[in-house]
């Protein structure tokens, strides 16, 4: 019928050791195109969380806070503030996957104890 399209194929066979090559620098590209958005923004929400457990505990009277990224527990997965005083920690805030400021009327649970 055309006979200059006798030999043409839509779609060459590529070799197998190239397929890999252009897999791997596509991988290459989204890794260096999103990895440093990740770390941009755990380093961020980390030094929220830091920031606002700190402030959220002094407004408590407690000196010593630690800040914790959690994934399995009771509370939730997030970012958990405790409030430390000697070799006992209280959880007083469950601030989330992303943490903001502090509450600004504190309840506090050492209160209770």
């Amino acid at each position: 019928m055309h006979p200059e399209l006798d030999e043409y194929e839509p779609h060459p066979q590529r070799k197998p050791r190239r397929q890999w090559m252009m897999r791997a620098v596509v991988w290459l590209a989204v890794l260096a195109l999103v990895l440093p958005g990740i770390l941009v923004t755990a380093s961020t929400a980390s030094a929220t969380a830091h920031r606002s457990c700190a402030a959220y505990v002094t407004s408590l009277g407690v000196p010593d806070y630690d800040v914790r990224f959690e994934w399995f527990t009771p509370a939730g997965t997030g970012w958990h503030c405790f409030a430390v005083q000697g070799d006992r920690e209280t959880l007083v805030w469950l601030m989330g996957l992303i943490p903001g400021g502090p509450p600004a009327q504190p309840r506090s649970p050492l209160q209770q104890s």
